[in-house]
């Protein structure tokens, strides 16, 4: 006894049929959810397969660099590496800096280092390091600006280069520059003294009214951007700005019309360093006239920005000259914090009323457009800033890049972000904030940098004060 015609039955047939096809479909959608990785994950296991351990962070005498040969093959042939610190005033990327420039000194051919400090300070560093006055402190106190005077690390490596250059088997000596814009709170004269006083010896009369001009000014050339204080640049009225911008301007058009003769009676070398000073006094000049007339510090971020933008050009345009200086087959370190060397443009969050803002051309963009893969991006990445001065101990946030690496059982270690495949590529370009002292950067790691230096936390360099 038939209940369905044979129509019927083909239909009810047709339908299980596609019903239990769906049935298979979606049971195995789940298993393929089930097994399939998270992007993290999938990230955090090529972190694992592919970071190359750094041994030690600091510098030791007899040091066999192992550790650090995959470096060699991440810089090929790029003559400019540069090393981004992920926090100013901790200890790690200062020891792995000087760490990393015995590395390319010796291993590599590097021969020069410049870092995020004023260019007419540095003059002093390169003379003691060639072989000049024994003045190790003294030249230490003076020769770098923002307060870097105080790390060890700086005298440190400045004790090295000298030793490194006085050593009968060096055949090439190596050099030290600053490239950031000269002075600090207290005083931003430094780059116009060196220019006239070269220009004393060449011919007194003109170095004498130069000085006459802008005597009464010169005690107002500083800014300091926490404290109040009085004769500061924002004093100072707008014909008394233009004053000053308009002798800088005649003492390098004073440079360049004598240049032949002034080479030849000093010397290529000498000549360059002095009318790069000129330079850099018109470069302190172009930063100051961006502050508002009247600006204070509890003004806050307001009418500041452009100098950033100033200041970031300056370091290109400072590293541009420093290259010229070298010769055509000579390798640098560049060293500064991490947000100046990023290839792409980042947001930082500042404090009400400010808010969100996105940052103008840091110097690292000038690198990309100009050198290409003639340079090499290393950029340092923490996961701890530690307790202390009665501050709590700070983690960063899950989701992060750093959060993610803290993971990986090296404590430190060297990263190539170039070789990832296009799965944990696609993670890492994603905008995320940076980890470390606010305020904070939001960049995507993938497109910012070449390669990571990671260490697990940071040290503070200086006691609690």
């Amino acid at each position: 006894m038939q209940f369905f015609s044979i129509e019927r039955r083909q239909k009810w047939r047709s339908l299980l049929v596609r019903i239990a096809a769906a049935l298979t479909l979606t049971m195995g959608s789940i298993a393929v959810a089930i097994a399939a990785p998270s992007a993290e994950s999938t990230v955090s296991t090529w972190v694992q397969r592919n970071l190359h351990p750094v041994g030690h962070v600091s510098p030791m005498e007899k040091d066999d660099f192992r550790d650090l040969e995959p470096l060699r093959a991440m810089i090929g042939e790029a003559r400019i590496v540069s090393l981004g610190e992920g926090m100013h005033g901790v200890a790690e990327p200062l020891e792995f800096r000087n760490r990393l420039f015995r590395f390319l000194v010796q291993r590599m051919g590097f021969t020069a280092i410049a870092i995020e400090s004023g260019i007419a300070e540095g003059f002093e560093v390169n003379n003691y390091v060639l072989g000049g006055t024994d003045d190790l402190a003294g030249v230490a106190q003076r020769g770098f600006s923002f307060g870097f005077a105080r790390l060890p690390q700086e005298a440190d490596l400045m004790r090295w280069m000298r030793s490194y250059n006085d050593d009968p088997k060096t055949s090439r000596k190596i050099e030290f520059y600053g490239v950031d814009v000269s002075g600090n709170e207290t005083d931003m004269t430094l780059p116009l003294q060196i220019a006239l006083d070269y220009l004393k010896k060449r011919d007194t009369n003109k170095a004498d009214a130069f000085r006459a001009r802008v005597a009464n000014l010169l005690p107002y050339l500083k800014l300091d951007r926490i404290k109040e204080a009085s004769n500061q640049y924002t004093e100072l009225t707008q014909a008394d700005r233009d004053r000053m911008t308009s002798t800088v301007a005649d003492i390098i058009a004073e440079f360049e019309i004598h240049e032949t003769q002034w080479t030849a009676a000093t010397s290529r070398r000498e000549y360059a360093v002095a009318y790069r000073a000129a330079i850099s006094a018109r470069q302190v000049d172009s930063y100051l006239r961006w502050i508002p007339i009247g600006w204070k510090p509890k003004d806050g971020y307001a009418g500041m920005y452009p100098t950033v933008a100033s200041a970031d050009h300056t370091k290109a345009e400072n590293l541009e000259w420093v290259l010229q200086q070298m010769a055509p087959n000579a390798r640098i370190l560049v060293f500064m914090h991490r947000g100046h060397l990023m290839y792409t443009p980042s947001r930082i969050h500042l404090p009400p009323p400010v808010g969100t803002v996105t940052l103008p051309p840091m110097v690292g963009m000038y690198m990309k457009q100009r050198y290409g893969r003639e340079n090499f991006m290393l950029a340092h990445l923490f996961a701890e800033i530690p307790a202390q001065c009665g501050r709590p101990s700070i983690a960063p946030p899950p989701g992060t890049v750093e959060a993610l690496f803290s993971a990986v059982e090296k404590p430190s270690f060297l990263l190539d972000l170039r070789s990832a495949p296009r799965d944990v590529t696609d993670w890492l370009k994603v905008d995320r904030d940076e980890f470390g002292a606010p305020p904070l950067n939001t960049i995507s790691v993938g497109n910012a940098y070449d390669a990571l230096f990671f260490t697990r936390s940071v040290s503070p360099v200086l006691p609690c004060p």
